[in-house]
């Protein structure tokens, strides 16, 4: 008999498919968070698309920071070959739509018209479940402004593969700790824009520094407690933070991350909802004592290691 709770994890052979209990119970991975199918996290956005509007040349245009919600998602727990290893791997996909007003000066296709520059976000992202390193990301953009008439700035898709997966944390996470790692990434780029030209897929060899750099109270929108926040930072070549993401045990993820998603277009995320899968207990922020991401329910696997027969009995 095998009891599994939420700390162990069993993995059956069947059908060349893994099953995904929970994490190893070692102290050297406490802090690697168990992610479920159905695990969800909401966040306030705000995307800055000045960058791809530079990008496409168009000089004199007025854009505001767009803002929305994001909403990222736990869909598929699978396994994939990386690098001629069998990997277990949490599928994510993230979606979102955001909006501001923008005016763009005469001479360009648009004309010099005032109305809403919209951005519909769509992404999927593969990451290794023992790290959370991320192997596979693909972005989808579709940035279109509205007004008397409705122009498409850009329709693209971006898929970036990382060979090793980029570890943007090193658990157990700690103050101090810093980290460089070295891969191959890949970037392919389909769809299309009035205004420039995709770039050719491309693979380069990249390095990435990373430090944590502070524990404290996330700058998030989250009611929760995310005072434990570990501040995990992107370091450029000039010493600088270049992105971020602050990372909160109580919700399994970031609580606030800032980026380059694509072109330059920066995005700001910072959580505002945590809806845990397969838990009990769980409050919403409109709960006495809420918000609590609960308990993750304990799951109980049986089976016998060998086959059972009565004694003496012939085989």
């Amino acid at each position: 008999v095998n009891l599994v709770s939420n700390d162990d994890e069993i993995l059956s052979s069947k059908d060349s498919s893994f099953m995904v209990v929970g994490k190893t119970s070692t102290a050297s991975m406490e802090d690697v968070p168990n992610w479920r199918i159905g695990d969800q996290w909401k966040y306030d956005t705000d995307f800055d698309v000045a960058g791809v509007i530079a990008e496409a040349g168009i000089s004199g245009a007025s854009v505001t920071t767009l803002t929305g919600i994001t909403t990222m998602e736990v869909i598929e727990i699978l396994t994939m070959d990386i690098d001629g290893n069998s990997t277990l791997i949490y599928k994510i996909r993230s979606t979102g739509t955001y909006n501001g007003p923008s005016t763009f000066p005469s001479g360009t296709i648009i004309g010099d018209v005032s109305g809403n520059l919209e951005v519909i976000y769509n992404a999927y992202e593969w990451v290794r479940v023992s790290d959370l390193a991320s192997h596979k990301l693909q972005i989808s953009l579709d940035i279109e402004f509205q007004s008397i008439i409705t122009e498409d700035i850009v329709d693209i898709t971006i898929t970036t593969t990382n060979i090793p997966p980029i570890e943007y944390y090193d658990f157990p996470l700690s103050v101090g700790e810093s980290w460089d790692t070295s891969y191959s990434q890949t970037m392919a780029y389909s769809g299309s824009s009035s205004y420039f030209d995709l770039p050719e897929t491309e693979t380069i060899q990249k390095e990435a520094s990373f430090l944590v750099s502070s524990k404290g109270d996330a700058p998030d929108n989250y009611a929760g407690d995310c005072s434990n926040s570990y501040n995990v930072s992107e370091i450029g070549d000039d010493g600088k933070a270049s992105a971020w993401r602050w990372y909160c045990p109580e919700v399994r993820s970031f609580s606030w991350w800032y980026t380059d998603i694509a072109f330059g277009a920066m995005g700001d995320y910072r959580l505002k909802q945590y809806n845990p899968a397969d838990s009990t207990g769980v409050l919403s922020a409109t709960d006495p004592g809420g918000p609590s991401p609960g308990k993750r329910n304990v799951e109980l696997a049986f089976g016998l290691k060998s086959p059972a027969s009565p004694l003496n009995a012939p085989l």
